[in-house]
């Protein structure tokens, strides 16, 4: 019997935005979970992408995980779980059952962003993924999550594994503009926590 119901955002957090938040915010709410977890990208693969992209700017675990700690502690409901599993070839599948084995009586819901959904896709365990657990997706500026879900052969097959989700203001915002601001010598200030 499922007592609880537990949300999962996964992402590098590399940094941590306010957008994060609110979307973790937002996706408790609007499903009444108990609660939310953050789960980051570990470093192996962090790195890799960070050197792939020519990123400017690189937290490490442990810097990381004490930012999102410290936000968490002023919110009930959020919690850092961890890292994501398997190293430079990360899964969110093999994560989401240890979370899942952490809380055998709770519903777990991973939640994204639309410009996320295709990522999915390219699970090597889509099926068993989207058989187990359930993806929240966030409307992001006018993109139709339900389109590219009906024009997606691989998503269109587990359409009951997907919950609409309404748009948060602002959530469109990402640790990808704050490099790119970072970068340019833009001022980041407003879409960053202030000990980021």
């Amino acid at each position: 019997v499922l007592t609880m119901k537990i949300v999962t955002l996964f992402g590098s957090f590399n940094p941590l935005t306010n957008a994060h938040i609110q979307l973790l915010k937002a996706a408790v709410k609007s499903l009444n979970a108990d609660k939310g977890l953050f789960v980051a990208t570990n470093d192996k693969y962090l790195k890799k992408k960070t050197v792939k992209r020519n990123d400017p700017i690189f937290f490490s675990e442990a810097e990381r995980e004490a930012v999102i700690r410290e936000c968490c502690e002023a919110e009930d409901n959020l919690e850092f779980w961890g890292f994501e599993l398997g190293g430079a070839v990360p899964s969110r599948y093999k994560t989401l059952l240890k979370i899942k084995k952490q809380h055998p009586n709770a519903e777990i819901i991973e939640i994204l962003g639309v410009d996320k959904l295709n990522s999915i896709t390219r699970s090597v365990n889509i099926h068993d993924h989207l058989s187990v657990f359930k993806v929240g997706v966030f409307y992001r500026g006018k993109v139709d999550p339900e389109t590219i879900i009906n024009n997606t052969p691989e998503l269109k097959a587990y359409k009951n594994s997907f919950i609409i989700l309404p748009p948060v203001k602002d959530s469109f915002v990402s640790s990808t503009e704050v490099r790119r601001r970072y970068k340019a010598g833009e001022d980041f200030s407003d879409i960053v926590l202030p000990a980021a």
